[in-house]
């Protein structure tokens, strides 16, 4: 043990400054990261509808950093203090308003934490009744719960729900913002996210379509550029993500990975998963896949 040391352990003043300066170093480094818990991160579409949330969020980890820095400037004058140094008063000093600040911090960041995890369920949570259940559809919710659905059945729509159907299955779902969404046989969609906000008119949504046959036809927003700006609805498939505004369209995913969307009214952006460029699918207009591949829009046939 050292001299310095051994000085420090002699009386209670220098004992306490040890403690003072262990105290210290517990707020750095991986106990720091553990003392305070981690903040959640936010969603492009739950940003979007809080924006006081995005903003306290960035203020928390500003004021995380600041607290580091100010954590290391104190470990590093007062690591080691003699009983009669000068500096143990203003060591001791610092060390209990760093300790008051680190614990509001905690607080806070755990106010956050929670305030989060409940916009979070009350914003991709829906109840929603089938408007149409032909033979055996499931939902399979993010916890492994299998479910069967038919046209009595009260459904929480919750991000990563998944609904599957059977060869003779469809379902028909009226989503909350009066979206009709419909799932035919040997279907299998699952819900990425799911936002709608009746306050704001936000509607936010994310679906992936592994296989199965589908028709979208989006809610009545025609004329109302303002509450359009609000609405992003994203359909992933394979090959590409299909961007829908205000749409009527449909398509078929196979196993194997062919198919083919077409579009009835609106647009698609469509952004294959390749290095392909982006285009717009204009009413009037298919496309068909194969394999990963998309090929060159073309006019639907005039049997449809």
């Amino acid at each position: 043990m050292s001299a310095i040391r051994k000085s420090i352990l002699r009386s209670p003043a220098g004992l306490f400054a040890l403690m003072v300066a262990l105290a210290a170093s517990l707020l750095t480094g991986q106990a720091f990261a553990i003392d305070i818990p981690r903040l959640k991160e936010i969603s492009p579409a739950i940003a979007e509808a809080n924006p006081a949330l995005v903003n306290q969020r960035s203020a928390l980890l500003i004021e995380r950093k600041e607290l580091r820095t100010r954590t290391q400037a104190h470990d590093s004058e007062c690591d080691e203090v003699l009983e009669n140094d000068p500096k143990l008063g203003r060591c001791t000093q610092a060390l209990q308003a760093l300790t008051q600040d680190v614990e509001r911090h905690v607080e806070a960041s755990k106010r956050f934490n929670a305030a989060l995890e409940n916009i979070i369920k009350s914003a991709s949570s829906y109840m929603v009744m089938p408007v149409e259940v032909r033979g055996e559809v499931y939902a399979v919710t993010a916890d492994g719960n299998k479910i069967r659905i038919n046209e009595h059945s009260v459904l929480t729509i919750d991000t990563l729900t998944s609904i599957t159907t059977s060869s003779n299955g469809k379902v028909e779902f009226l989503l909350p913002d009066e979206t009709v969404f419909t799932i035919g046989p040997n279907g299998e969609m699952t819900m990425d996210s799911f936002v709608f906000d009746p306050k704001t008119s936000t509607s936010i949504l994310t679906a992936s379509i592994a296989k199965g046959s589908f028709h979208w036809t989006s809610a009545k927003i025609t004329g109302n550029t303002e509450l359009q700006k609000k609405i992003e609805k994203q359909i992933k498939l394979g090959m590409a993500t299909l961007g829908i505004r205000g749409t009527e369209f449909e398509g078929t995913v196979s196993e194997i990975g062919t198919g083919y969307v077409k579009l009835f009214s609106g647009e698609l952006l469509i952004t294959p998963k390749d290095s392909s460029p982006e285009f717009i699918l204009r009413a009037g207009q298919m496309v068909r896949f194969t394999h990963g591949k998309l090929e060159p829009p073309e006019p639907i046939p005039a049997s449809g």
